[in-house]
């Protein structure tokens, strides 16, 4: 039997946006022609897991607050039985509720039934499991007027037409909704890096971003994220070259090209010394686990104004700084010229001038923006809590005057 294209569209539309399970039921109970229905799905292992809980419009519009208080509390039991006993039953097979509990008479009788009927007009179900793991608790239940002493047999067929759709969203929905929570986790664990990341498809479209990067697009960088979700650069020459690194990057994702990386260097008017820097490169791994085709492009953005988050520590042990080059490369990192550096630590330009080109050699670096990305690079900074609340409280004062 056939179900209807819009009927289908709402029932794996449910899948990835649970909202719409409420109106794929109803539509479920209109292909029926039965006058309720409730889903529920529940695992068994977890409370913070996938939990589905969907009941149709009749029930939603005609129950109060205090018969749903009055259903959980004294009559949900009789619920629960139902369910461990299709549990029992073959998967996605249509069941009678009088195929449960052979006894009409004794059914009809009891608590929920006399609820049921008293307060929906609803007396006859049917009941399926839906899918085939002991872990869940999964039932499809449609209700029927009490009026009817037993489901026409072209109602269970049109249940039957349904049941494997209404398995594979839910079966689906469980798998969308973990890899959401697994998604959430690791932005979550992005969002505390402090060097600002950017997933981009081989178009230049955003795909994700941290908070660093977010932040970054945001100020006065030289560096925006578009109207068409794509980076745009204070200069369209600067554009023009970011759009091409990115495109290079994605072509070398499935080999097309062997460029490993780009480095682009951004001035803005308003940052004055202190550039953005944007390392581009291809996301690819050597095992080719990555599946083909995926040509995306991670952009790694350096706010080198906003130093505060960075730790010397690491790269001065890395490369064998001495004290004084450490400080030396500490006030690099904030962004200071030769002059100023001289001027905070006491000492002459020209020995200023000969430690910063200690610390560039010891490092192989031929500029300061290579010896700041290898600094980042040695130890990537993370965000504190400390340095959140600090942020936001100069973000109030920038605010304050303009």
């Amino acid at each position: 039997m056939t179900v209807p294209s819009e009927t289908l569209a709402n029932i794996y539309g449910a899948a990835v946006d649970p909202a719409l399970w409420f109106s794929a039921i109803d539509q479920c109970v209109s292909h029926v022609g039965a006058t309720s229905a409730a889903l529920v799905h529940i695992d068994t292992l977890g409370t913070h897991a996938y939990q589905l809980n969907v009941i149709s419009e009749h029930i939603r519009q005609t129950l109060t607050d205090e018969d749903v208080n009055c259903w959980v509390t004294d009559l949900s039991k009789y619920e629960m039985e139902g369910h461990q006993l299709l549990l029992k039953c073959e998967v996605q097979s249509v069941y009678r509720d009088i195929d449960l509990w052979p006894d009409a008479t004794q059914l009809d009788q009891r608590a929920d039934y006399q609820f049921l009927q008293r307060k929906l007009g609803i007396r006859r179900k049917l009941a399926a499991r839906l899918l085939d793991n002991k872990r869940y608790i999964d039932t499809f239940g449609l209700h029927f007027s009490a009026e009817l002493d037993d489901v026409p047999a072209d109602c269970a067929a049109r249940m039957d037409s349904l049941l494997p759709h209404v398995a594979k969203a839910v079966e689906i929905g469980a798998i969308f909704d973990r890899l959401q929570k697994q998604y959430a986790a690791v932005l979550t664990a992005l969002n505390h890096v402090g060097i600002g990341l950017c997933v981009i498809e081989s178009n230049g479209v955003v795909l994700v971003s941290n908070k660093e990067a977010t932040r970054i697009l945001e100020s006065d960088s030289g560096l925006k994220l578009g109207r068409d979700k794509r980076l745009t650069c204070e200069h369209h020459v600067d554009t023009k070259h970011l759009a091409m690194c990115i495109e290079q990057a994605s072509l070398s994702s499935d080999h097309t090209t062997t460029v490993a990386e780009r480095i682009i260097s951004l001035q803005s008017e308003v940052t004055d010394n202190n550039p953005v820097i944007l390392e581009v490169s291809p996301i690819r791994d050597h095992l080719q686990e990555i599946d083909a085709g995926n040509n995306a492009v991670l952009v790694q953005i350096v706010d080198v104004s906003c130093h505060r988050h960075c730790s010397i520590e690491a790269f001065s042990i890395a490369y064998g700084l001495t004290p004084a080059e450490k400080e030396v490369a500490k006030l690099l990192l904030q962004g200071l010229q030769n002059s100023e550096i001289a001027d905070a630590r006491n000492t002459s330009v020209e020995t200023t001038k000969s430690q910063v080109s200690q610390v560039m050699y010891k490092g192989d670096v031929r500029s300061r923006v290579q010896l700041i990305r290898l600094i980042l690079k040695t130890d990537p900074p993370v965000f504190t809590k400390e340095f959140d609340k600090e942020l936001t409280e100069d973000q109030v004062k920038d605010h304050s005057k303009e």
